[in-house]
């Protein structure tokens, strides 16, 4: 609702259907492998570490 308090405005939430449950498991099982240290080193060089 917005401020002016005018339904109308309010979003609505569509009838899309996501994927089903294999549509994720074959999504799951063809991402790539992450090393979580190297990961943690390059986001480290990226982000500063003491926020």
């Amino acid at each position: 609702m917005t401020q002016s308090y005018h339904p109308e405005t309010e979003p609505r939430h569509g009838h899309h259907q996501g994927p089903d449950r294999e549509a994720w498991l074959d999504r799951w099982h063809h991402l790539p492998h992450v090393n979580p240290d190297k990961m943690h080193r390059d986001i480290d060089q990226i982000i500063d570490p003491s926020l």
